[in-house]
């Protein structure tokens, strides 16, 4: 029998939680992409204390650095 890693059996729960914070931001989200261009990406951000680390609107070509 596979036993699993303690982060193994912690993860399911944890990325219910942090859909649960991109939940309560959505209004911010939205907002952001409301305002993106087509050849921009928005990306909302999860610590990993699972608090929200804020949301940013960045230029496709600069999303490699």
């Amino acid at each position: 029998m596979h036993t699993f890693s303690q982060e193994a059996l912690e993860r399911p729960a944890r990325t219910l939680q942090a859909a649960g914070v991109l939940r309560e931001k959505a209004e911010a989200i939205w907002r952001a992409t409301m305002d993106a261009r087509e050849d921009e990406v928005v990306v909302a951000v999860i610590q990993r204390d699972l608090s929200f680390g804020g949301v940013w609107t960045v230029a496709r070509d600069q999303l490699v650095r």
